[in-house]
């Protein structure tokens, strides 16, 4: 009985010790880590600014919608709050800086140097586009020495990218995606050739991959490639074929500030999954939480709720402290909504077209007033009838179109929100069963044939001429010459052509954007799009030239490739 007791607890002892064994090798194979981006810290500023006054809580607002006086303590909390969940290092995906000037940079690396000390808590960053306004490469790894930099196991001595080893048996290729002073990436042969040595060397080592990058690797944006050039790399799909190749299988991105996952799977049936984050300083508030193991990546969402009032600067009003007291969260959409609202009628203002166009007066300055003018009104013009005047509700009803009832007071509203609800991640603003779409589209043609009635034939061969599009209005396409001429069938063409445009918009069909499990390694069929082709490749090419005239305008002078 004694012999046969001393065998089952020999047994018993043995199976522990495989156990405890196999258990450590599981846990070290798992790792926990915090991922914010897009900081912006200022902190240059002891007063914010009042450039719009008519404003009673977002007179301070900026063309970006960033928090940007209180970046500084929405990080300090990112960090500590992922020090308590228990993240094992953080990562940081560019954009630390609002200018990227000396003084920002140092004070950023002096909060992240004061964070480790306390925590024993490893941060790897990378430089964004902001970065660079006032920086170089070689400045940039002097700043933030001790952030990756001093832990490298191989940097590149062009760029400010750099290899690192990650506790479990993780290898961390964080690379510098910009072509510094410009908003767009920088990859080349050189740094792709790099890249793929870093790979080869982390699979010879038995390392898995973790990439993290300032730019999305992917599309996050349908029509990306136009809308947003600036917003991905330019030669994405081929990158993310190599990566597919190269056993890069997460990539890690911030820069468009939004919430969206999104996958490519390579000619080898390998998945790269593309996680883009959010403006830790900019709505909706959020870092993600990430955990890693052979199984795959468990993501969740982390939203910073309170404001830090204690460390407000000066200038905030009762009625700013009472909102971000009470809702932090909606303080942040209303100062997003506001930003964008005013970027929109700036660069749709005839002041800054004639500038633009260089403009001094005569017929052509007089049409430029006379048209966009009647564009800020359509944008700007009440959604419904409130007894008191013009409504896009009661323009539609004259061709027998009725708008959806809802909250939006405006076209300018309802495109903010949709923008919004697009940077949140998970968007669900399907035509048929939400109203935003439809009354996006009618209010949008009911716009349209406003602002054409209002300037005539000489408006809208203005905008051609100003886009560059040098065809007769007649022979443009059935959806602009029928409501140049104000046809009632008109809606029912920009429904054809503009719905399947905005549920791609407005739906997010993919991956869940927020909270996600992504498995280690499938083979899935690709997310993606139907090219547009015959009468949609018109209504494209027209809203490309819109947005080329736009982007054109702005500094830099870009352009839609």
């Amino acid at each position: 009985m004694k012999k046969v007791l001393s065998l089952f607890l020999t047994a018993a002892m043995l199976s522990g010790i495989c156990l405890f064994f196999v258990t450590a090798s599981a846990d070290e194979n798992t790792v926990r880590f915090a991922l914010g981006t897009d900081i912006h810290i200022e902190n240059t500023k002891a007063e914010i600014q009042n450039d719009y006054p008519e404003s009673e809580l977002y007179f301070h607002a900026s063309g970006s919608g960033n928090l940007y006086d209180q970046a500084a303590s929405l990080t300090k909390e990112f960090l500590n709050r992922s020090a308590q969940e228990g993240a094992e290092f953080i990562l940081i995906a560019g954009d630390l800086t609002r200018n990227g000037n000396e003084e920002q940079h140092r004070y950023v690396a002096s909060l992240l140097s004061d964070f480790e000390n306390e925590t024993g808590i490893q941060v790897y960053l990378v430089p964004g586009n902001h970065d660079y306004y006032a920086s170089k490469p070689d400045e940039f790894r002097d700043y933030y020495a001790e952030f990756g930099y001093s832990q490298a196991l191989e940097c590149d001595e062009a760029t400010a990218s750099y290899t690192a080893d990650l506790p479990g048996n993780y290898r961390l290729i964080a690379v510098d995606s910009n072509d510094p002073g410009e908003d767009g990436d920088g990859f080349d042969s050189s740094l792709l050739s790099w890249i793929e040595k870093q790979a080869e060397t982390a699979q010879k080592d038995g390392r898995e991959i973790l990439y993290m990058m300032h730019h999305p690797l992917l599309e996050h944006l349908y029509l990306g490639k136009i809308l947003m050039k600036d917003f991905m790399l330019r030669d994405s799909k081929a990158v993310a074929e190599k990566f597919s190749q190269w056993g890069i299988h997460y990539v890690f991105s911030g820069h468009e500030h939004g919430n969206d996952v999104t996958s490519f799977t390579g000619e080898n049936g390998k998945v790269v999954y593309d996680v883009l984050t959010t403006s830790l300083s900019s709505y909706p508030l959020e870092y993600r939480m990430v955990c890693v193991n052979p199984d795959g990546a468990d993501i969740e969402m982390r939203k910073i709720e309170e404001c830090d009032l204690d460390n407000l600067v000066d200038g905030y009003t009762d009625a700013q402290k009472s909102l971000l007291s009470s809702d932090y969260e909606e303080f942040a959409r209303g100062l997003f909504k506001y930003s964008t609202e005013k970027k929109i009628l700036k660069y749709t203002s005839p002041d800054f077209i004639k500038g633009k166009l260089r403009l001094n007066g005569g017929p052509l300055a007089d049409t430029v007033d006379n048209l966009f003018n009647t564009i800020t009104e359509a944008l700007t013009m009440p959604l419904y009838d409130n007894g008191n005047g013009v409504s896009m509700e009661k323009l539609a009803k004259s061709k027998k179109v009725a708008l959806p009832q809802s909250d939006y007071i405006s076209l300018i509203d309802l495109a903010t929100s949709m923008v919004a609800t697009h940077y949140y991640g998970n968007e669900n603003m399907k035509s048929g069963e939400n109203p935003e779409c439809e009354i996006l589209i009618k209010g949008l043609n009911t716009g349209l044939e406003y602002v054409l009635t209002k300037t005539g034939r000489s408006g809208l061969n203005t905008l051609l001429e100003i886009i560059g599009m040098q065809v007769n209005t007649d022979e443009l396409s059935p959806l602009f010459t029928a409501v140049s001429l104000g046809k009632e069938n008109s809606y029912k063409i920009a429904e054809r052509v503009l719905y399947p445009l905005l549920d791609n918009f407005a739906v997010d069909s993919g991956l869940p954007d927020r909270d996600v499990f992504l498995p280690a390694q499938s083979e899935s069929s690709n997310e993606t799009t139907t090219a547009p082709s015959g009468f949609l490749n018109k209504a494209i090419e027209f809203i490309k030239r819109i947005f080329n005239m736009i982007l054109n305008l702005l500094p830099g002078g870009l352009s839609i490739r």
